[in-house]
């Protein structure tokens, strides 16, 4: 078993049955454990009112908005890494204790860059956004009845500006995938970019979710609803990707023989391990600073272009219609960006064409051969009879010559041979 070591990673499920590809629940259970066990916080106070925020958003009694919406645990882990840093640097002070000036001080140093990241980073002007919308609900349910924002921090500007993103056209991805050494890397590089995945719901794809229809050329992948973000099952068809999922399909077929299993999952590499090979083969054939969700920004930039209705590419992406990040991909594509596209999208095409037509080219001469076999049956047929009538020739006439008329007379009837009778009769 020691030859399958590369090839595998720890896999952590989630209380839904699905891979937990960022072990984010698997740390969230594990940090309200030690919260609960009693972790050492500066002021004590906060870690009990903390713990029962959680609980609250846990049960979806914390306010989101004007609704009561349960917190996933991934969300949850964030959350208490935030208000641990809430109460032990960025406050640090008891949150029963603070005072109109220690928010106001939180937010100017916030802004100000005094306050920095875990890695000694600024904040970006999105991320300290998303940091002042989860303040402001801990403190809307602390300080506000769960019903409003405190006058102290309901002035905070939570805009998100969205960012100037690095994305990479068809030609770019082809260049990723053709210099990558491993069959499966080449493989999932396109495959992220062709289906535009998060990278949950392509962690958590099996073989016996990817699936080439009898009627079709190309695969199709079945994102369930439980491995979704969105909670909806969606099919996102895998054009471009199609030879390299037969390929490297085969080549596991091969590697693992008797285990292999189509219930188990297509990739079994690890986040961490998946992310920084596609930033290590960006970096050095692209010189670009990429994540996996560049392949998701990528590929929604790619298709906008081409996905005729606004329905079909919010399908395809597992997008809700008023999802404002779709309309972003449809209304906000820069000129230059989409004369980009355009270029690739034409040279993709005309590849494109190659491989339909190649592909109708492999049916027409399947049915050719077919047919070359039916006639070559034909023909045998056609020769098997000659031969037969032909001795059936010689015995009657050898029979007739013995002064066997009748005998002859009715081997003829017996094999319908009309002319033969009428001879006879003459």
């Amino acid at each position: 078993m020691s030859h399958f070591q590369p090839y595998m990673a720890k896999i952590n499920y989630a209380s839904n049955g699905k891979r937990d590809f960022h072990n984010l629940e698997y740390e969230s259970d594990k940090a309200i454990h030690e919260l609960e066990a009693n972790e050492t916080w500066k002021h004590d106070n906060n870690r009990l009112i903390v713990l029962d925020y959680l609980k609250a958003c846990r049960l979806g009694k914390a306010k989101s908005g004007n609704k009561n919406k349960k917190v996933v645990k991934s969300t949850l882990y964030r959350v208490m890494g935030l208000m641990r840093m809430l109460s032990n640097e960025w406050i640090n002070k008891d949150f029963d204790k603070t005072t109109q000036k220690d928010w106001d001080d939180f937010y100017e140093n916030m802004e100000n860059d005094v306050i920095i990241n875990a890695y000694g980073n600024k904040y970006k002007p999105s991320a300290k956004a998303k940091n002042y919308k989860t303040v402001r609900k801990f403190l809307k349910w602390k300080f506000g009845e769960n019903k409003y924002y405190p006058p102290f921090c309901d002035s905070w500007d939570t805009t998100e500006e969205s960012p100037t993103k690095i994305f990479l056209t068809r030609s770019e991805v082809e260049k990723m995938v053709l210099s990558a050494s491993a069959l499966r890397v080449k493989t999932y590089i396109m495959a992220l970019f062709d289906g535009g995945f998060r990278a949950e719901e392509f962690a958590n794809l099996r073989w016996v979710d990817v699936a080439k229809p009898e009627d079709r050329g190309y695969y199709k992948a079945h994102v369930r609803k439980e491995t979704s973000k969105t909670k909806k099952e969606r099919w996102v068809s895998l054009w471009l990707a199609t030879d390299l999922i037969d390929n490297f399909k085969n080549s596991e077929k091969q590697r693992l023989g008797d285990n292999f299993d189509e219930n188990n999952f297509i990739f079994e590499t690890n986040y961490h391990t998946m992310l920084e090979t596609i930033k290590d083969n960006a970096k050095k054939v692209l010189n670009k600073d990429i994540s996996l969700h560049t392949m998701r920004h990528s590929s929604a930039t790619y298709y906008a272009s081409i996905i005729k209705t606004y329905a079909q590419f919010c399908s395809r992406y597992g997008w809700n219609l008023k999802s404002g990040t779709a309309q972003r991909y449809f209304h906000a594509v820069d000129d230059d960006e989409i004369a980009g596209q355009t270029k690739d999208h034409e040279i993709a095409k005309f590849k494109t064409e190659f491989e339909k037509t190649k592909l109708e080219n492999k049916i027409i001469n399947k049915e050719i051969e077919k047919q070359k076999e039916q006639l070559e049956e034909l023909q045998k047929q056609i020769e098997d009879k000659d031969k037969k009538d032909e001795l059936i020739h010689k015995i009657i006439k050898g029979l007739v010559k013995k002064g066997k008329l009748n005998d002859a007379v009715d081997m003829v009837r017996e094999e319908k041979m009309e002319k033969e009778l009428v001879k006879l009769s003459g």
